[in-house]
Formats: structure tokens, C-alpha cells, sequence
């Protein structure tokens, strides 16, 4: 796992020293990703420059180091991420060249590039298991070829500005390729406060775009050099909608029992290629069933016992270090658990958006951090179970969505409509956000939550709603624009899914996975310098998981059944069957207690207004009523905190 960045200027004036000196500013905005070694590679008759920042897993040696030229010098290559079917890849080139290849190292690296020169840049990029964002130059055809992995498990931005065209792992390396290029995206805005998050193909910044999972980006430096940006379009070598084909068509017809054994095998062979690595390896352990499913294969196939980790909490509402600790004693993995505190937490929130490089404001991306660090203390690469929960129905909403969605629509939409026009008033809202109530705000945010429900057309609509934070981002803003669709607007959504499980699934595939859960997980990880994998998201195990019965993975109030089965092979009951809290922090209690002056000063009126983009009056009485227990809206405020805090740092 490394960083990667590069551009192609327009002018072509460029000498070699100028291009080099640019590119290593740029790749020093990522050193984090990559502490072991750095490489630059120019071409200064086209502009080009690729670097690259790499952190040592597979042949720690400098025969993989990048750039990497291929044995023909047609191609230069940089690649973040990991090639775990290398040695298939290898094997294949052999028996389809009936030569022997002389290789200069081990890389999984050096095995793509020859790839690609025998398969073509495509076909040797859908031969890929693993997570990757890769940059190659071809020397002959004088383009340069971006790509992504299928699952989106690594970033790649690009942009275009008035000096040419630039990529980046992370957007801190547009900032040093020059700042003045870029301006804020207010339609992204609109998404990242509905969200938390800006979803792909968008970026906080103005023509510059994250490429899609799964997509590919061919650019010919003769059109950047004339200025034809309308030609930079990317497209996809692989589809979601698509993912499975022959290989998997029988699981629909088979019996839980037979896709569970088939399943176990899938998840055996995905974690015993990901442990593949020239540097220690561990699992982050939450007690939850998919991590605890990871930890207990790679154990059972490790020759010693496995390295875990996990974050405890002091507040006992979000601590889940119990279940952890009991997973590992069973197990008899080599346990470490690290407290959390909030004062480790406003230690830390400086450094968040130097490492998520645009506004991000899953708050437990805090946690995520501290646990990364903690165990790049011991192993330079852990093992994760994210992926599970989309993948096979872990989330509550997956199996209330649609009781909910048949309850409302017992009335008409017309009266829906009605009802929710005439309880939306203020004084409602404070009633439900009132720690009176049974429950606490807890249960007013759930009564507010149907409320805004209430008015949907149709399940796509509700949906949107469910996973959205508010129901209103342009209030949040001064002059905002309209806010883009995204693929939790498309209505097309039900167009091959049989059922509304699936179209929940596929949009949180499509979106939340690779935007959400995906970004926090490297960002948090390279901030450190350790490497995450994530073996629910080996190709075959995705696949395997869109063919699965709807029934093999929901019943009743329960998620992931047929993980549940699997686990039992491995944990005793009592440790599968309990509640499911997530990766959640107290950020209500925090912004109330260890986190209030900080949060009061970002909000303060002349730091809202020098930015000209917020709506300080919403604002400050949200605050307002936060801090006195009127409403609790910790999640909205966490996203305007992250937001300002990113647009001070950037404009720095």
C-alpha cells in the first residue's frame, strides 16, 4: 500500500529539475502513505511526471520500488495497493508465453507490469484480485491510464485545471501542485451534508472528480497539451450490476447448508492470500461477527497466534472491548486493547484533515485512527472484516426499511403529506428532542426520523431519507445550488433487483461502502503507515454475496445469517447472539463536555462568516440547543466542525 500522484502539464517549456521538484512536493503531502521509500519518473517532452511513496510490504528490497518500468521500457508504472492473485497471474503469463520470466524481484508489481505488456492495459487490470489505484504511462501511444479497484478499497482523484491534468491519492496533493487552481464544489456541499461524506464521482473541489469503482481513465497527452479536456471521460471495465456471471449462477438453488460450506472456503482462500505479506500481520477484532469470523480463520491457518486489536471506550453505552477480549481468549489470539478517551480525541482532531484530505464526518474515524496507530506498533498490515455488513444484511435499516415502508404506506400519500407538512413546527421538534421522553432523544430522533418519512412517493424515496443526516442541506448553506443525484435517486434502482433488500444493498455497495466505510478505513490506516485488507471484499466472496438468497441473509430481525452459521463453527453462542453497536463514539457527551471550547470557537461568528459559505444563524442556534439539551445534533454539528476545521487547513 503507497501513494500515488503525477500530472501532465499543458505548457511543455517544463525541464526535467522542474517537473521533479513538483512532483516531490506533491508526493511529500503523502508521505504518511508511504514512509519506506520515494520515486519520481519525467517525461519532459510531454509535461509528465509520476511519483510515488511506498510502503514496504512485498519484496522489501529496492527491486520493488517504483516507478516501475516494464522489461520492454514501453511502460511506467505506479501502483497503490495489493495484487494478492500475483503468483495466478504469474503462473498464467508462464503457461500462455511458455516462458519463464526474469524477474528482478518478487513484487506483485512486477508481475502486473508483465501483465500488461503481454495482455494489454484492460485485460491485464481485469485479471486483478485485490485493491489498487494505479497510474501507467505507455511509452508508444504517449497516454496515460488511470484505474481503480472494483470495490473502490483505494482513492484516486483527478482534475483539470488551466496548467493541465493531475491525479493524487489524496487531494492534499492538488493543494501543493498549486491551490489557486482549485475552487470549492457547492453542489458536493449539498452531498456531504446529506451524507456526511461526498460520494464518488464528486469532490469538494470544482473539476476535480474521484475516480469510480471499478473504472478506468485514458487520457493522450497530445489532447491535455491542446487543451481538449471534454475528452477526459472515464469508463467502467467492470460493473456491480454485472458482478458473478456464470461462476456463481447455482447458489440461488442451493441449500443454506451447501452455500455455507462454499462460503467458509471462499473466506479461507480470500484470508490465506491476504496474509501473504514479507512483514507481520494482524486483525482489528471489534467482537462483532465479521471481524470475529477474519480473526478466527486466520487463526485456525496460522502457524502461531494471531496479533488483534481493538478500542475500548470508557463510557459503557459504546464499549464493545468486552466482546472482543472474550472473541480473543477463545480464539487465543495475541490480544491488545487500547482506551479511548476524549481527551485523546481532541489531541487527535488537528490531524483529521490532514489525513482525510476533503471534509469527512463519519466521527468514528477518531477510534479508527488510534486503533491504526496502535497496531503499527506491532504489524505493518491488519486484516478487517468491513465489507460484511452490506455485503450479507448486517444493518438495521436492511430489515426495517421495508416494514417501515409498508406501514406509511397504509395511508395515502396525499395524507402523508399533510401530516408531515403540519407536525414539522419547531415546537414539536423540541418536544421530541427533549430527555424526558422514554427513551431520551434517542426516541425523538426516532419519531423524528418516520416524520420526515412520512412524505415519501416511493421506497427509493425513503431510502434516501433513511441514510440521510437531514433532509435539508441547502439550509446549511448560503446560496446554494442544487444538489446533484446520486445513485440513491435512481429509480432505475429496481431494474434486475427482486426485491427491496437487494436495492438497498447495491446502493450502499455503489456508495456508503466505498465513500464511507472504505475511505475512513485507508485514510485512517495510511495516516500511520500500516496496510488493511479486506477479505470480505475478495472478488469471488462479492460475487458469491450478490447471488446469495435474500433469506440466507435476513430473517427475520436478523442480519447475516449465514455468517452466523459459520461463526458458530468457531464461537460458542453466547458470543454471536448479542446487540450490534458499531464503531459509534459519544460525541453528544463529548461536544457538551472535553470537546465544547474547541467546537464553540470553530463556530464563532467571525470564523463562519470569513469563509462566506455557511448559514451562521442555523448554525449557532443548533449549537445553542445542543449544549443546553434542546435537540441533540451532534451529527450535524460533527459535519460543520470537520468542514470548517478542512477549509481553514486548506486555505492556509
Amino acid at each position: 500500500m503507497c501513494g500515488i500522484c503525477g500530472f501532465i502539464e499543458k505548457k511543455k517549456e517544463s525541464n526535467a529539475d522542474s517537473l521533479t521538484d513538483r512532483a516531490l512536493r506533491m508526493s511529500e503531502a503523502i508521505r504518511h502513505r508511504g514512509p519506506d521509500a520515494e520515486g519520481v519518473w519525467v517525461k519532459p517532452e510531454e509535461g509528465l511526471a509520476l511519483a510515488h511513496r511506498r510502503l514496504a510490504v512485498l519484496d522489501l528490497t529496492a527491486a520493488g520500488n517504483q516507478p516501475m518500468i516494464s522489461p520492454n521500457g514501453r511502460y511506467i508504472l505506479i501502483l497503490n495497493g495489493e495484487v494478492y492473485n500475483f503468483i495466478d497471474i504469474k503462473r498464467k503469463i508462464v503457461a500462455d508465453s511458455q516462458i519463464e520470466p526474469v524477474l528482478k524481484g518478487h513484487s506483485d508489481t512486477e508481475i502486473l507490469l508483465l501483465a500488461i505488456e503481454q495482455y494489454g492495459v484492460t485485460a491485464a487490470i481485469k485479471l486483478i484480485s485485490g485493491m489498487f489505484a494505479l497510474a501507467l504511462w505507455d511509452q508508444k501511444e504517449k497516454e496515460l491510464t488511470l484505474a481503480r479497484d472494483k470495490m473502490g478499497q483505494k482513492p484516486l482523484y483527478y482534475g483539470l485545471c488551466r496548467e493541465g491534468l493531475v491525479f493524487a491519492s489524496e487531494l492534499s496533493c492538488f493543494k501543493a501542485f498549486g491551490r489557486e487552481n482549485w475552487q470549492i464544489d457547492r453542489e458536493a456541499l449539498l452531498l456531504y451534508f446529506r451524507h456526511n461524506y461526498i460520494p464518488a464521482p464528486w469532490s469538494i473541489l470544482k473539476n476535480v472528480h474521484k475516480l469510480e469503482p471499478g473504472h478506468i481513465l485514458r487520457i493522450r497527452a497530445a489532447k491535455i497539451h491542446c487543451g481538449k479536456e471534454d475528452s477526459v471521460v472515464s469508463e467502467p471495465y467492470w460493473q456491480l450490476e454485472e458482478s458473478g456471471g456464470e461462476n456463481h449462477a447455482g447458489i440461488s438453488q442451493s441449500s443454506i447448508a451447501q452455500n455455507e460450506a462454499e462460503l467458509e472456503q471462499l473466506l479461507t482462500r480470500a484470508i490465506s492470500l491476504q496474509m501473504v505479506a514479507d512483514v507481520p500481520l494482524g486483525v482489528f477484532l471489534s467482537g462483532g461477527i465479521d471481524s470475529s469470523i477474519v480473526a478466527a480463520i486466520m487463526q485456525k491457518i496460522s502457524s502461531g497466534p494471531t496479533q488483534t486489536f481493538t478500542i475500548a471506550f470508557s463510557e459503557q453505552d459504546y464499549n464493545e472491548a468486552d466482546f472482543a477480549r472474550q472473541v480473543a481468549g477463545h480464539l487465543r489470539t495475541d490480544h491488545h486493547e487500547f482506551l479511548l478517551n476524549p481527551k485523546m480525541a481532541l489531541d487527535i482532531i488537528p490531524d483529521l484533515n490532514r489525513f482525510y484530505s476533503e471534509p469527512f464526518a463519519d466521527p468514528s474515524q477518531i477510534p479508527g485512527i488510534l486503533l491504526c496507530r496502535l497496531a503499527r506498533k506491532k504489524v505493518t498490515v491488519a486484516l478487517t472484516g468491513d465489507g460484511g455488513d452490506e455485503l450479507f444484511g448486517g444493518y438495521y435499516r436492511y430489515f426495517q426499511a421495508e416494514k417501515l415502508y409498508r406501514i406509511i404506506n397504509l395511508l395515502p400519500l396525499s395524507l402523508r403529506q399533510f401530516f408531515a407538512a403540519t407536525l414539522n413546527q419547531p415546537k414539536l421538534a423540541q418536544l421530541l428532542a427533549c430527555s424526558s421522553l422514554p427513551g431520551g432523544p434517542v426516541t425523538g430522533r426516532l419519531i423524528r426520523k418516520m416524520l420526515d418519512l412520512l412524505p415519501s412517493p416511493d421506497f427509493t424515496a425513503l431510502y434516501k431519507t433513511l441514510v440521510s443526516h437531514t433532509g435539508n442541506p441547502s439550509s446549511m448553506l448560503l446560496d446554494a445550488d442544487k444538489e446533484p443525484e446520486t445513485v440513491f435517486d435512481r429509480r432505475d434502482i429496481a431494474k434486475g433487483k427482486s426485491n427491496y433488500l437487494e436495492k438497498m444493498i447495491f446502493c450502499d455497495l455503489k456508495a456508503y461502502l466505498p465513500d464511507d466505510i472504505l475511505t475512513k478505513v485507508d485514510r485512517a490506516a495510511m495516516s500511520t503507515g500500516l496496510e488493511t485488507r479486506l477479505p470480505f471484499l475478495d472478488q469471488d466472496v462479492v460475487d458469491f454475496a450478490r447471488h446469495l438468497p435474500t433469506e440466507q441473509k435476513i430473517k427475520g430481525a436478523h442480519g447475516k445469517i449465514i455468517l452466523r452459521r459459520i461463526l458458530c463453527k468457531y464461537l460458542p453462542q453466547s458470543l454471536i447472539e448479542r446487540p450490534k453497536k458499531g464503531f459509534a463514539v459519544p460525541m453528544a457527551a463529548w461536544l457538551r463536555g472535553e470537546l465544547k471550547d474547541w467546537g464553540a470557537a470553530m463556530v464563532d461568528r467571525q470564523r463562519l462568516k470569513h469563509e462566506g459559505l455557511l448559514n451562521y444563524d442555523l448554525i449557532k442556534r443548533m449549537w445553542y440547543d445542543h449544549q443546553r439539551g434542546k435537540q441533540s445534533c451532534e451529527r450535524m454539528l460533527w459535519n460543520i466542525l470537520m468542514l470548517q476545521s478542512w477549509l481553514e487547513k486548506w486555505r492556509s
